[in-house]
């Protein structure tokens, strides 16, 4: 064990975690390191010792968050980076690759991006990767509870991904709870950050105490430098419940009153003590020079970062006199020795500043900013100071606020970028401008949280200098509204809107309809909407986006009111031409095609999706990314890619719940959660699928497409349960909400209901219900809707239903629906044994179980294995193998390597860890039976 560092008391065990987290680091298994407690407690201290035994093995960066500059876009990111990039050394190898997507957080050249770009993210990603390339790397945050929301979402992203590296990010923080109610965590999409980052499942987590009795006697004694009576050091430890900052900043008062450690004077740290901190910091302070207190003032408004000269204009000065005070701080232990103007600690940063009348702390954040610009600060530093200035109308501050927001959305910063509007909107910005601004803020707004961004939406509705203005920025406000469960009042504004919109602005028309159809499929009652649709099919109103919005739409619910796959296809693919759909910030009219596409089982599907998905990437647009990934996922989930549809679907909860801030919206995260609780099943993990229906509840009596999603994959659930009477109602309760949908594709109750009826001993009544859903799917026409049909038909029937499922087989077999394959394999084999042809039965028991288990099927692959038994075939579970046992995520990383890319290409490209490309290549080289990378080409023949 590492021997105790002088003034770490009672940290054996942090200390040892410390030194194991490091160990993991060196070995290339990076770690995430959180502590956390509550002022005072010591924190900061574990991470210096930290920082200390890291030095020299690996490259240590360091960062300490501040209140200040809570809305500075990536400040932690560029306190801990920033001078690395600027080495010439560093920066010639610090931007390779991916890495590039990260140069505009240092500079200021224009990013393409806008809002939380995961480009920028994904190239501060690999910034970091090429860091640790030749040397571990250990990235060091203080006060993260104060850290910008922009550098605590690269952080969260970091940590998911940190596995496998050498990187060690360690933090500290006040718990949630503390920093919440006391208001160090600025907003709910701040708020969702850190407790994302808190909850990661693999961090690890210390939890400094107070101090015993006797450690806070050592402690007395080490800071006063003498023998501390027990009497004395009694009434230290009850006065501040050993808690360690308190008993130093209690040791030096009593010091500097010239009160010596004996029994006599504990009556005086009782007097003392009961000044609390900030009093006994003042108390100290106040014995120094005028100026050297005027120093502290301007260092505590001006943040550590501060230059001498600027410190000694605020404090009304020159630089030598503030060297000179600088170093009476220190002695005072106000300031720490490490940086010039850093505080040794927040509690005492925030004693000195608010010892300052409120009055005068605004008026010195005003001069402050002057200053800042004059000296040609970034604007976004010079709104930080503004951001505590008064209000006072002034159109220059208005100016440098704007300026701050457009270098906030260059940086790809969109919570910046809000603070500065609505900064600028509160100086108060002119008439003439409020209008403009107030768009703005909801536009950017739209990247960061859906309720707040639906609500100053509406401001800039009634805001708006004119109808066609209104309406253009109602359009956006419909999109919102929608997503977070606004749909009654989206479908009367679309209603109302449409009335006043000239009849030849056409667009503008369809994109009116499209919302208004939409939000109906949100829940809003208006039958009208859908029959409004109807002449779309076979003449779109025009050619341009609106036009192409509204057949996208159209297209899914003619699939639902008895169209075929073949003509909604025909249309949905119109209404993606040119690529326009895919390259604007709203998802929800692409999505309508999209999902078409899907259901009809066309091959091009899955490229729209991706192209859809690499555009969210390149923009950033969470709505975007949140939207693609729980339909990609789900795609997915339809061609059996269980890893990946798992993997898109729990980043899309992710993403829906930060978006929403929290709000209380039912069907937010319905979609995810459903389809992962249809993944879930096919793993084999049913309790695990019942909580992910259970963390979305329906909501009684709504008509939402997505509570269809969730009761169809709640009966499925229940079946699984074993629950036949209530996943009999489930289906019940699907087909009374479908009033609006004649054809529930998406999520047809019939075959859930069939099955329920069987296991209920209703097995005539289910061969009627089976019956119907094959009519209904032969209409449609698509194979991955016949094949499941024909399936379960074929199974209810018994022997009789031999012909139904070799039809199944034969069905699907032009399909991308492999794991929909493999079960009617599956049952075919099963079918033929139990008809006494276990020879017979072999061959697509084999099958199958090959495919399920390339589609990482566990529950699915391990009732195959013990049919295949039944049959007289042993199978031990990891034996599977050949090209066409690779999941399609396998599939992708080999052809990748095969045509001679590096896992780091491979990674970059398919924006995944190294340790996600190493996993599937050498699940590749197992399952082709082959040792190296050469050999790929010639095993994926």
């Amino acid at each position: 064990m590492t021997a105790r560092t002088p003034g770490l008391l009672e940290r054996d065990d942090q200390a040892s975690a410390i030194d194991a987290v490091l160990a993991a680091g060196r070995r290339g298994e990076g770690r995430l390191l959180l502590i956390e407690g509550p002022p005072g407690i010591g924190k900061s201290r574990l991470l210096q010792e930290l920082r200390t035994r890291a030095d020299g093995p690996a490259r240590v960066l360091s960062a300490r968050a501040s209140k200040l500059e809570q809305a500075f876009a990536f400040g932690v990111v560029r306190q801990l980076l920033e001078a690395v990039t600027r080495d010439a050394g560093d920066a010639a190898t610090a931007f390779e690759g991916a890495a590039s997507g990260a140069r505009s957080i240092f500079d200021d050249a224009p990013s393409e991006g806008s809002g939380a770009s995961y480009a920028i993210l994904h190239g501060l990603h690999w910034l970091t990767l090429n860091l640790a390339e030749t040397q571990p790397l250990v990235l060091v945050i203080d006060d993260l509870h104060w850290c910008d929301a922009s550098s605590l979402r690269f952080l969260s992203y970091l940590a998911r991904r940190i596995e496998s590296t050498r990187v060690v990010l360690a933090a500290t923080t006040r718990p949630l709870v503390h920093a919440v109610s006391n208001g160090d965590v600025g907003g709910d999409v701040l708020v969702e950050l850190l407790d994302e980052l808190l909850s990661e499942p693999d961090a690890v987590l210390l939890h400094p105490l107070a101090l015993s009795p006797d450690a806070s006697a050592a402690l007395l004694a080490e800071t006063l430098g003498t023998t501390v009576d027990p009497a004395f050091a009694a009434a230290c430890f009850e006065a501040t419940d050993g808690n360690p900052l308190m008993l130093r900043q209690l040791a030096h008062s009593l010091q500097a009153e010239g009160t010596t450690p004996t029994a006599e004077h504990a009556t005086t740290v009782r007097r003392v003590a009961h000044r609390a901190l900030a009093r006994t910091v003042l108390s100290r302070v106040g014995r120094l020079p005028a100026t050297t207190v005027a120093v502290a003032h301007a260092a505590a408004v001006l943040g550590e970062t501060a230059s001498v000269s600027l410190v000694a204009e605020l404090a009304g000065t020159d630089p030598d006199t503030v060297v000179t005070a600088t170093s009476e701080l220190v002695a005072a232990e106000v300031l720490r020795r490490d940086t010039t103007f850093g505080f040794v600690h927040a509690l005492v940063r925030d004693a000195i500043y608010h010892d300052l009348p409120e009055a005068a702390r605004a008026q010195l954040h005003a001069r402050a900013a002057k200053l800042l610009a004059t000296a040609g600060a970034p604007a976004e530093r010079v709104a930080s100071q503004l951001d505590l200035a008064p209000r006072t109308g002034d159109p220059w501050a208005v100016e440098i606020a704007t300026l701050a927001a457009d270098a906030a959305v260059r940086r790809a910063a969109p919570d910046a970028a809000a603070a500065y509007l609505r900064r600028a909107l509160d100086e108060p910005a002119p008439p003439e401008l409020r209008a403009e601004l107030t768009h703005r803020l909801g536009t950017v707004l739209v990247d960061v949280n859906g309720p707040q961004a639906a609500e100053v939406l509406r401001e800039a509705v009634a805001l708006a200098p004119d109808p066609l203005t209104a309406a253009a920025i109602e359009v956006e406000l419909l999109q919102m509204l929608v997503f977070t469960g606004g749909q009654h009042e989206a479908n009367a504004i679309a209603r109302a809107r449409a009335k006043q919109v000239p009849p030849d602005a056409i667009d503008l028309q369809a994109l009116l309809a499209t919302f208004r159809a939409n939000s109906a499929t949100f829940g809003a009652h208006d039958p009208e909407a859908f029959v409004a649709l109807r002449p779309t099919r076979t003449k779109p109103m025009g050619d341009g986006f609106g036009s192409r919005a509204l057949a996208s739409l159209t297209s899914l619910m003619w699939a639902c009111d008895g169209g075929t796959a073949e003509e909604c296809a025909k249309l949905a693919l119109w209404s993606m031409e040119g690529e326009e759909m895919l390259m604007r910030r709203q998802p929800m009219p692409a999505a309508g095609a999209l999902l078409t596409l899907s259901l009809a089982d066309r091959p091009e599907s899955l490229g729209f999706w991706e192209d859809a998905r690499a555009e969210g990437h390149r923009t950033g647009a969470q709505l975007l990314h949140w939207t693609i990934d729980v339909w990609l996922g789900a795609e997915r989930l339809r061609r059996g890619d269980l890893s990946e549809a798992i993997s898109l679907l729990e980043e899309a909860t992710r993403i829906g719940r930060r978006w929403t801030g929290g709000a209380k919206i039912p069907f937010g995260n319905q979609f995810s959660e459903s389809s992962l609780a249809l993944a879930l099943l096919d793993r084999g993990d049913v309790d695990q699928a019942r909580a992910r229906l259970d963390a979305s509840p329906l909501v009684p009596n709504e008509t939402v497409f997505s509570g269809h999603m969730w009761l169809a994959s709640d009966a499925q659930v229940k079946l699984a349960e074993g629950r036949f009477e209530e996943a009999l109602e489930s289906t019940i309760q699907q087909e009374r909400r479908s009033e609006w949908m004649q054809v529930p594709l998406p999520c047809d109750w019939r075959g859930p209901r069939a099955t329920a009826l069987h296991r209920l001993g209703r097995t005539d009544e289910a061969l009627v219900v089976a019956d119907e859903a094959l009519k209904v799917a032969e209409h449609w026409g698509a194979p991955r809707t016949v094949g499941p049909a024909l399936r379960l038909l074929g199974e209810l029937r018994g022997e009789a239903g031999l012909p139904d499922l070799e039809r199944s087989v034969a069905v699907l077999e032009h399909s991308t629906a492999r794991l929909e394959l493999a079960k009617s394999l599956a049952a075919l084999g099963a079918a033929r044994r139990r008809s006494r042809q276990p020879t017979e039965a072999r061959a697509p028991l084999e099958r199958a179980y090959e495919l399920a288990r390339a589609c990482d099927a566990t529950a699915v692959a391990e009732a195959i294995r013990t049919e295949l038994a039944a049959s007289g075939v042993r199978r031990p579970r990891d034996e599977v193998g050949g090209a066409g046992a690779l999941t399609p995520s396998e599939r992708r990383v080999a052809d990748l390597a095969a045509d001679g890319r590096s896992n780091r290409e491979i990674a970059q490209e398919l924006f995944v860890t190294p340790k996600t490309v190493e996993v599937h290549l050498s699940a590749a080289y197992r399952k082709l039976g082959i040792t190296s990378r050469h050999a790929l080409p010639g095993a994926l023949v």
